[in-house]
């Protein structure tokens, strides 16, 4: 997980960060106005977390969002732990292990 002490997920927004395309509007301070819609929208298109969760979930794994106690926001994921029985070498990787570093991707090229 990672957080921070910023301003924080709007409120209900939580589920809807990682929808693609979705880019979360930050609260903005006590008492602050923003100057103009323009300077008021989030920055990025909204792929971001969307690949995120599609990579966690194609693991088998869960990735979420919540607001900190205090304040600012924690995202966080899950992968579930092969045994070591389950656990394949990756795909180029066998090279590796005769002790020449990079010797597979040397290979390749």
């Amino acid at each position: 997980s990672v957080g921070d002490r910023g301003p924080g997920l709007p409120p209900g927004d939580a589920s809807r960060l990682f929808e693609p395309f979705h880019r979360a509007q930050a609260p903005l301070a006590s008492g602050a106005k923003a100057e103009s819609d323009e300077k008021a929208a989030p920055d990025g298109v909204g792929l971001g977390l969307a690949i995120a969760r599609e990579l966690v979930t194609a693991h088998g794994g869960r990735i979420g969002a919540r607001n900190r106690e205090g304040g600012g926001a924690c995202f966080w994921f899950e992968l579930p732990l092969a045994s070591s029985a389950e656990r394949l070498p990756a795909p180029g990787l066998a090279a590796l292990s005769d002790g020449a570093p990079g010797a597979a991707w040397c290979e390749a090229a």
